[in-house]
This record gives structure tokens, C-alpha cells and sequence, in this order.
């Protein structure tokens, strides 16, 4: 192909760096152990290309260069990178999203002939994000963008690809949506809409600020209903989604009294669903999926809309607050892990925590 332009930059001793095709590519050249080389750069910001072109440079005097790798194919890469971060315990749901948002990507490539990762560029990436913006959150887009670029940042360090074409690609996070909460009284009146078994369910939600998955995953020994404590470490499908180790939450007067109301059964699981033509003996895992659908069905009912199960989770931190429990306490309880000083430093013993929880105004039997 004929050189776009004439214009030939010397970086170091032994790179020079020139436009070349008709899109102006920047491409470096230089010899390596008496063989003549051409590397794309995979850029048309000629401060870029001399960034990248000074990189090969330095591997060059350091004879850490290496000769561009064979082509990997997208999938490829995308299988081993999910195979990796199963090796590294990732949670299984995060593992899961990963692997949807990426074979996504995967396909639209594909549609426009790029399956290998060699064939990748901040032109195809652009696209791609233009194309989820049609019809997806800022947010949603934001994050597959940041699954993409995590996936081409490790295909680098593993040799996959010389040069990682978007890795400086700047992604502005979006602000994040207000979270609505349900008040009180609309909890009170969406609970008065559910049989007992899913208002156990709904309210071990409500009162204790677990994630729908930790009480899918809730084993019957890990619920101490005669002193009234909670422990919360596993999901159905692996770890919590801080993966942190065994958090105790005490037990609120009224969750208690609902979770006492529950049928006794054998099973190791604390909730179940019920016996099917599948499984006539029940002991399945309770489905979240047909909670939550069971859950905004209930608010419909009580002329309530807006809310999902999730939304209680944010119910229970702002109302605990609100009356008065230290954040931190809160936290704590819900599993989060910020990481700041507040957070490392806050301890606090079992019979505090239990006090906190006791004397948070949930009401009974849904009254205030």
C-alpha cells in the first residue's frame, strides 16, 4: 500500500514510525536480529503511535521484543479470559454477565468482519457502543465497555496481542440513577398482599437488608431462630457478590415472628420452593426470578408501582438510618465493603448490634 503521507519520525535508534494505507494508520519499522519488521500501531493520533512506537524501542535495547503472535480469534480469548476468572474465584453471576456482555461484543464483531483480536480498533469499539446506546442505560453501555476494555487489557499481558488498541479510550462514568425506596407503610401494604410463605420470603428481605440470592442461598443451620441471629455467607451459586467472609445479622422482632410462622421442614435450604410434578419431594432452591415478578404482582395489587425486590434492600438501609442506626452499623449488616477508615475501624459487639436491630421501628404483624 502507498504511504499516505511522507512524513517519517525516527523514535530511538532503531524505530521509525510513518502513515501508511489509505485510512493513515501510524505504523512503525525497524529491524530486529537482521529481520526487516512492519508493525501496525493500530492509531491515526500520531502522539499515540510515537507512545507505542518508543515502547517497541525500549523492548528492542532490552531485547525483550517480541514478534507479533499468532491471530486469537475474539472467542477464543473471550473463553480463556472466562476460564480465568473462574480460576481466580470471581462470583458466578458476575462470571455469567461477563460472559453475556462479551459474546455480545463478540457478535457484533463478527457482523462486521473483526473475529480476531488483532482486527480490533477504537473505530469498532466506538461503533459498538454506539450501537448498545440506542437502545441501553449510559450505565449498562458503561459497563460492557469496561468488561471489553478488562478483556483486551488482559489479552496484552498475555501475550495475545502486541499492543492493546483501546487502551487509551477515556469512558466517562455516568452518574448513577436516584434509587427510589418504598416507605414503611407501602412495605406494610404490599406484605398484606402475600401468602405466608412469600411474606417470610419478602420480608427477610425487608428487615434484614440481605440480596435476594443471599436468602436463595440461606441454609437452615445458618438460622439461629432461638437467639435470634442470621449468617449470611453463601449464595446458591457460589460466594456473596462481595465474596467477603460470614456476616451475623440479628434478627428483627417482626422478621422473626415470620420466619417462626413457616412450616417446619427438613430441607437445607431455609426457603424453598414448593413440591412440583419435577420435584414432588420440593427442597429446590427458592426461584428468584418468580419472587420478584411475585413481588411487583403484590405491588400492583396495592396499587404500587416502580419497586423490585432490590428495593427493599434500599428500604432498609435509608429507614435504619433514618431512625437512627449508624451507618457503619448498617453497612455491616447489608455486607458492603467500601473499604474506608469509618468502615475498618467500626467494631462493635454482638449485643450492640442486636440492641440497634431491636430497636429499629419496623412495627408488627404490619403496624407501626
Amino acid at each position: 500500500m502507498a504511504n499516505t503521507s511522507n512524513e517519517r519520525i525516527p523514535v530511538g535508534d532503531r524505530v521509525v514510525v510513518y502513515r501508511r494505507g489509505v485510512k493513515g494508520i501510524w505504523t512503525a519499522e525497524f529491524s530486529d536480529g537482521g529481520e526487516h519488521r512492519r508493525r501496525s500501531l493500530h492509531t491515526k493520533n500520531k502522539k499515540v503511535a510515537i507512545q507505542r512506537a518508543t515502547e517497541v524501542a525500549g523492548q528492542l535495547e532490552a531485547g525483550r521484543f517480541r514478534a507479533a503472535p499468532n491471530r486469537v480469534s475474539i472467542l477464543q480469548a473471550i473463553g480463556d479470559y472466562i476460564e480465568f476468572l473462574v480460576t481466580n474465584n470471581r462470583a458466578h453471576r458476575t462470571i455469567t454477565r461477563y460472559r453475556g456482555e462479551l459474546n455480545t461484543f463478540a457478535d457484533f464483531a463478527a457482523e462486521r468482519n473483526v473475529r480476531n483480536l488483532t482486527q480490533m480498533s477504537i473505530l469498532v469499539f466506538d461503533a459498538y457502543r454506539a450501537h448498545r446506546s440506542k437502545d441501553h442505560e449510559p450505565a449498562t453501555v458503561y459497563h460492557e465497555s469496561v468488561v471489553i476494555k478488562q478483556l483486551f487489557k488482559w489479552a496484552r499481558k498475555r501475550g495475545l496481542i502486541v499492543s492493546n488498541p483501546i487502551v487509551d479510550y477515556d469512558l466517562d462514568k455516568p452518574r448513577p440513577k436516584e434509587k427510589k425506596a418504598p416507605s414503611l407503610e407501602q412495605v406494610n401494604l404490599i406484605l398484606q398482599q402475600c401468602t405466608p410463605r412469600r411474606r417470610a420470603e419478602i420480608g427477610v428481605l425487608a428487615f434484614s437488608g440481605m440480596r435476594s440470592g443471599e436468602a436463595q442461598g440461606l441454609k437452615r443451620a445458618s438460622v439461629n431462630l432461638k437467639d435470634g441471629w442470621l449468617d449470611i455467607l453463601d449464595q446458591v451459586d457460589g460466594p456473596t457478590k462481595t465474596a467477603s467472609s460470614v456476616r451475623s445479622v440479628p434478627i428483627h422482632p417482626r422478621l422473626l415472628a415470620l420466619l417462626r410462622a413457616l412450616p417446619k421442614q427438613e430441607h437445607e435450604l431455609f426457603f424453598v420452593s414448593e413440591p412440583s410434578g419435577i420435584y414432588p419431594d420440593g427442597g429446590q432452591p427458592m426461584n428468584t426470578k418468580r419472587l420478584n415478578e411475585y413481588f411487583k404482582a403484590a405491588a400492583a395489587r396495592a396499587g404500587i408501582e416502580g419497586f423490585t425486590c432490590h428495593s427493599l434492600r434500599h428500604f432498609f438501609k435509608t429507614f435504619c438510618i433514618n431512625e437512627g442506626v449508624p451507618r457503619e452499623m448498617v453497612d455491616r449488616w447489608q455486607g458492603h465493603t467500601d473499604g474506608s477508615v469509618s468502615g475498618r475501624y467500626y467494631h462493635v459487639q454482638d449485643s450492640m448490634s442486636k440492641q440497634f436491630m431491636d430497636g429499629v421501628p419496623f412495627g408488627t404483624d404490619g403496624k407501626q
